[in-house]
C-alpha cells in the first residue's frame, strides 16, 4: 500500500508520543517492503 507521510508521523519516529508505536510499525513495514512511503516536498520544513 502507498502512504503519504505527514510531519506528525515523522516526529513520532523520534519523539515518544501517543501512537508512536503505530508510526514505528509503519516505518518497520516500509523497511520490510510491505508499504511504499511518499513525502511531500514540504515535509522537511514541516518537521523542522
Amino acid at each position: 500500500m502507498i502512504y503519504v507521510l505527514d510531519a506528525n508521523v515523522g516526529l513520532k519516529w523520534v519523539l515518544p508520543e501517543a501512537d508512536s508505536d503505530k508510526a514505528l510499525q509503519l516505518r518497520a513495514d516500509f523497511q520490510a517492503g510491505v508499504h511504499e512511503l511518499h513525502a511531500p516536498d514540504v515535509f522537511p520544513v514541516e518537521v523542522a
